[in-house]
């Protein structure tokens, strides 16, 4: 996000929001800021705090990628099989972990899951799913296999 200006960002939000059939309004009340702030971001003048960002892409369906690069590119969604049903997995969750993370992780079983499998099982948007994906690996409770493909990682106990 680093790399992009407010300029670019501005284009990319105007863009997508009015692609979309979307009002300032809509877009302020998905981020949860006033409209004055979603007009700033369009004409250049700031940035979005960082912490809307996931809101923001979920709201102009675009991974969190495409919201800070150039050239624009719209997030895919390619036909997942359906999730496998979920078993405990062979390591608890602690306290540390957050809320959606815990609730991604109930989803794993055997079967190895798509990113979209655990948007449609967990009801929430790409860009969190994506962000409990990372929060889990990072932790070691599960690892990317191929592609967009997750599994609980090997334990050794």
């Amino acid at each position: 996000f680093m790399s992009i200006t407010a300029e670019q960002m501005g284009v990319i939000i105007r863009e997508q929001r009015k692609n979309r059939g979307l009002t300032q309004q809509d877009l302020a009340q998905a981020a949860g800021v006033s409209v004055q702030a979603v007009s700033k971001w369009e004409i250049g003048q700031s940035l979005p705090d960082v912490t809307l960002l996931p809101d923001i892409a979920d709201c102009l369906d675009l991974s969190l990628e495409a919201l800070s690069q150039q050239p624009l590119q719209i997030r895919e969604r390619p036909a997942a099989p359906a999730p496998a049903p979920a078993k405990p997995p062979r390591r608890q969750p602690d306290e540390t972990l957050s809320e959606e993370a815990k609730a991604v992780l109930t989803q794993f079983g055997e079967t190895p899951l798509y990113t979209d499998d655990l948007v449609r099982a967990t009801g929430l948007g790409p860009n969190r799913v994506f962000t409990a994906l990372t929060e889990l690996e990072i932790c070691g409770f599960i690892k990317m296999i191929e592609g967009k493909r997750y599994t609980l990682a090997e334990y050794k106990e």
